[in-house]
């Protein structure tokens, strides 16, 4: 199935970017082809298995967001509150960085929030 890649390349860290976009399988060889190991910036994914042996990657809010959202829709009612509160702190970091809180400010919400996940 034909997947579009999209790579962003800095042609000069300051002023500007480059976006290299491919139609091609989504293997992890293609992954490799277009992401070499040479490549040190960091990585925004979805859940994609080929990119899970990089050190650099982080996960993209929309897509945790959506499986938040899946989650907190289960049938196990458990489960659905788990995922309730999944999004109830990724709402809150948005809110945090939105109003510019503090980098103490967000871990206090953080751990506090954190506390409520129980898997009693």
């Amino acid at each position: 199935m034909p997947y579009l890649w999209r790579k962003l390349r800095d042609t000069n860290a300051i002023e500007s970017k480059t976006a290299v976009f491919r139609i091609a399988p989504r293997t992890k060889e293609e992954f490799q082809h277009l992401v070499r190991e040479t490549f040190v910036g960091w990585l925004i994914t979805d859940g994609y298995g080929a990119y899970r042996h990089r050190k650099r990657r982080q996960r993209c809010l929309a897509h945790l967001i959506r499986k938040a959202i899946g989650i907190a829709e289960s049938l196990n009612s458990r489960t659905a509150r788990i995922g309730t509160l999944i999004l109830e702190d990724l709402r809150d970091f948005i809110r945090g960085i939105s109003e510019g809180k503090t980098q103490a400010e967000k871990r206090e919400n953080y751990s506090l929030s954190s506390r409520s996940l129980s898997f009693r």
